[in-house]
């Protein structure tokens, strides 16, 4: 015959073994049998585990009964212990000691009975389905909303982005004084930075412009990156596929190349590397394509973009376009421009807001402008931050509840089972589990 774990019992007849050996116990039916049911699992395992060993029947099944008190004994304790409410019982502690308690326990005795405690569990909740369904599933609900807000605040608010040192990253941006508006750079103004600042050791500018690209199926709008040629050697991204714009090829004079995204690359041109020195059309002028951005590349424009339809960048970008080819003349007024800096080492903030101050103040129209500088990676995420660390600490107050109440489906269970718990300590020698 086999138990439930699929081990030799033996063709031992366990329940019949311990209901002759018991007696008639004078107890309702129902919770007679499951004493006895009881004990026979626990002698059915211990038995199963001696053969293993290559115990022979006898020997085992001796072993199977050794841990409880002879049986006149037990019929009497299990009578006692169910008839009255008895003495409060002690706590006992026969984890990590023998039967003696004369030494401690070796590794392989004491996993051995944690794997007892752990089958003991098991067939504790499988005779209390209702039970185990709420307490794994109100568990299961607080860690698993916890959970996900975590990788979420991790992803947006504690990871550092994934550009090169980007600790060292900054961006520096304009107020109008006494207005909430917030007002980006022109580039007269980053040519002065990037000219005579010398807190900077690299500085970029990029923003997002809404393009049509034509020619090649269906028109379709695109969310297109305008960035100056420093801006990806600085943020240390590498193209998948050809090269980036090169110093001379932005500015005044730029020349139409385009770098396509991965996720446009695939989905547009189905990953074909013959992509490159093709020409695509965007706003009806042809761009020479030249490379093809890593996947999942992102980088967010500070704040709300009339180009962005949806009022929240994401960060991604169809195309990217050298700063000077969208229909304008990168040294009107009118263009503004992200800027992102990386200060030189040893350079504080407030040195680097300082300079920035110094070299705009000449320079910036209007002159009630406010200057700021922050960290690239606070930036990224201000206007981020606030909802997911709310929803992050309405998680971990669900969790709270969901623990409390678990907390108090246990204590209740204990209560009706202390009548049970009785009864197994009436049970078994003294110094055996």
């Amino acid at each position: 015959m086999r138990d439930s774990g699929g081990r030799d019992s033996g063709d031992r007849d366990f329940s019949g073994y311990v209901r002759k050996q018991l007696g008639p116990l004078e107890l309702p039916s129902e919770r007679e049998a499951e004493i006895v049911e009881e004990i026979s699992e626990h002698m059915r395992e211990a038995y199963a585990d001696a053969r293993e060993r290559g115990v022979s029947e006898g020997e085992a099944h001796s072993y199977a009964e050794s841990p409880f008190l002879p049986w006149k004994e037990l019929r009497s304790n299990i009578g006692r212990a169910e008839r009255t409410a008895g003495p409060e019982i002690e706590p006992r502690d026969r984890a990590v000691f023998d039967d003696d308690n004369s030494r401690w326990l070796g590794v392989g005795e004491m996993l051995g009975s944690i794997w007892l405690d752990l089958r003991y569990g098991v067939r504790t909740f499988l005779k209390r389905p209702f039970f185990t369904a709420v307490a794994v599933g109100t568990l299961g609900l607080g860690i698993g909303a916890t959970t996900t807000m975590f990788s979420v605040v991790d992803g947006v608010l504690i990871r550092e982005l994934p550009y090169n040192r980007s600790g060292e990253l900054v961006t520096v941006w304009k107020t109008w004084l006494g207005r909430e508006r917030v007002g980006s750079l022109r580039w007269r103004e980053y040519e002065e930075i990037r000219n005579n600042g010398q807190a900077f050791q690299e500085v970029a500018v990029h923003r997002p412009e809404r393009l049509i690209m034509t020619g090649s199926g269906e028109p379709t709008s695109l969310l297109v990156g305008v960035a100056s040629a420093s801006l990806f050697p600085m943020l240390g991204v590498q193209p998948q596929l050809g090269r980036f714009f090169q110093d001379g090829e932005d500015g005044v004079g730029a020349l139409p190349l385009a770098v396509l995204s991965g996720e446009l690359w695939q989905t547009r041109f189905g990953s074909n590397p013959g992509v490159i020195g093709q020409a695509i059309t965007l706003d009806e002028v042809p761009y020479e394509v030249i490379g093809v951005m890593p996947a999942g590349f992102r980088l967010r424009n500070r704040g709300v973009n009339s180009e962005i339809e949806t009022g929240v960048d994401t960060g991604e970008r169809d195309v990217w376009v050298p700063v000077g080819f969208d229909g304008e003349d990168v040294q009107d007024w009118s263009m503004t421009l992200e800027f992102i800096g990386r200060v030189r080492p040893g350079v504080t903030l407030a040195q680097a807001h300082a300079e920035a101050d110094a070299l705009l103040q000449p320079v910036q129209e209007p002159s009630d402008m406010v200057v700021h500088l922050e960290f690239l990676n606070a930036d990224q995420t201000g206007g981020l931050r606030p909802p997911p660390l709310l929803l992050l600490a309405a998680a971990g107050i669900l969790s709270l509840v969901a623990c409390a109440n678990v907390a108090n489906l246990l204590v209740s269970e204990a209560v009706g089972r202390r009548q049970e718990v009785r009864t197994r300590v009436a049970w078994v020698r003294p110094g055996s589990r």
